[in-house]
C-alpha cells in the first residue's frame, strides 16, 4: 500500500507538528469526515481523486477544494488537518459545521498518533 509521512500542525493542547504517515485508510477516512460532516461530493471518483492527489506524484497535494456545505472556498488543508472557507462566505451556519469537521479530524488524529 502506498504511503507518504507528512508533518502535519494540529491543535492538539497547543499547536504542534506531528508526523503522521498518511495511507490510503487514513485519507479514507479523512474525506469520509469531510463528506459526513461538511457535506463534500461522496462518490467514488472524488474519494479516489482526493486520495490520489495526496499519496501520488512529486508534489503532494497540500490543499483540496471540496466545497460542500462550505461553498465554493470549502478547503482541507493536510499541514493543519483542517478544513475553513472565504472568510467572505463565513456565515453562523459555516462556522458551526468547519468547528464540527475540524473537531473529527483532530480526534482522528489523535488516535492516529497514538
Amino acid at each position: 500500500m502506498k504511503q507518504i509521512t507528512r508533518k502535519v500542525g494540529v491543535y492538539f493542547e497547543n499547536f504542534e507538528k506531528t508526523e503522521i504517515i498518511f495511507t490510503e485508510e487514513l485519507l479514507s477516512k479523512v474525506y469520509a469526515i469531510l463528506v459526513e460532516c461538511a457535506g463534500a461530493n461522496g462518490d467514488n471518483y472524488e474519494i479516489m481523486s482526493f486520495i490520489c492527489s495526496h499519496l501520488e506524484g512529486k508534489y503532494p497535494c497540500h490543499e483540496w477544494r471540496f466545497g460542500g456545505e462550505l461553498g465554493f472556498g470549502g478547503k482541507f488543508r493536510i499541514e493543519s488537518m483542517r478544513v475553513d472557507c472565504y472568510s467572505e462566505d463565513r456565515t453562523p451556519k459555516r462556522k458551526k459545521i468547519i468547528e464540527k469537521t475540524n473537531l473529527k479530524l483532530k480526534e482522528l488524529i489523535e488516535k492516529e498518533r497514538k
